[in-house]
């Protein structure tokens, strides 16, 4: 059997998954220590993102990249970033960021096109089995199509993929690109959709969370998917960190249904075209369409909407 052995720092690990971890602080790389340890990996401790981008720019080779982000990015982020997304590096280390509230919008647009696990104000669990994703063994000489679909398939681990999200995904189909079914649309709309239809929608499921309790009523890709709908009839743009609050979940489940319904093409990202370090979540056309019918059926059904 091959043996990896690997050098950094002076120590020499054989057969070790390593995982070259930073932070913007010192209190940030002790967590990252801390999770590294979770996820029984071995960790490399990078002094900055600049130390981190200097380590991998002269050959480094880690299984994985664990960045741990709670203030403003700065330019060595941005700089580490476009590293991992330069040949040879691009798509060979997979990362895992976890970033606070207060800065998820930036950090999320930092690393918005890469294949990155995206965590925000995530616990010592959660970053340790997104660890575990991430240092899973790569098969040899296998289409890079058929890695992303395992990865696709273990990051799903442990989610409950919504109702609604796995209809809507039916309706449009296997891909992102197929029809929608023309029965769709078979129920006239009666009455225009107006904002406060949805909005009121939503206050009547948090209303109801106040009486009966949050765990009765998770149905994060539902919220998000008519908190979007409400905004694009409003015409106003969606932040990743108030989608997040929309869920009603904690930032890191919502981030998971974000993706979620971003790989299967029912949601898109939207760059700012005021500021193009932001990126905005939209609903694709096709689920726009989707949740117009929808309306439409419900409310010729039973004139009630839910």
């Amino acid at each position: 059997m091959e043996v990896n052995t690997l050098e950094a720092d002076g120590i020499s690990y054989e057969d070790a998954r390593l995982v070259l971890f930073a932070s913007d602080s010192e209190e940030g790389g002790d967590r990252c220590q801390r999770r590294v340890d979770g996820a029984g990996a071995r960790g490399v401790r990078a002094a900055t993102f600049a130390d981190a981008c200097r380590r991998i720019e002269e050959g480094f080779g880690p299984d994985a990249i664990f960045l741990d982000i709670a203030g403003p990015p700065e330019d060595e982020l941005y700089v580490l970033a476009r590293t991992l997304g330069e040949a040879p590096h691009k798509g060979r280390l997979r990362s895992v960021i976890v970033s606070s509230l207060e800065v998820l919008d930036q950090v999320f647009a930092i690393f918005a096109d890469r294949t990155a696990q995206m965590l925000c104000a995530a616990s010592d669990l959660e970053c340790a089995a997104a660890l575990g994703i991430a240092l899973v063994p790569r098969p040899r000489r296998l289409q890079e199509e058929r890695i992303e679909v395992a990865r696709g398939s273990l990051a799903q681990i442990g989610q409950q993929a919504a109702s609604i999200a796995a209809d809507i995904a039916k309706m449009a189909g296997p891909s992102p690109s197929a029809r929608l079914k023309p029965d769709l649309l078979s129920h006239p709309v009666t009455k225009r959709l107006v904002p406060s239809d949805i909005r009121e929608t939503i206050r009547a499921r948090r209303l109801r969370d106040d009486f009966l309790g949050e765990s009765l009523f998770a149905d994060p890709a539902w919220d998000i998917l008519l908190d979007l709908m409400a905004s694009r009839l409003e015409e106003k743009r969606v932040s990743v960190s108030s989608l997040c609050i929309a869920a009603a979940v904690p930032p890191t489940t919502a981030l998971r249904h974000i993706a979620l319904m971003t790989g299967r093409g029912l949601l898109i990202r939207v760059s700012d075209p005021d500021d193009r370090r932001r990126v905005h979540i939209a609903l694709s056309e096709q689920t726009a369409i989707a949740m117009t019918g929808w309306f439409a059926a419900a409310r010729d059904e039973s004139g009630v909407l839910s």
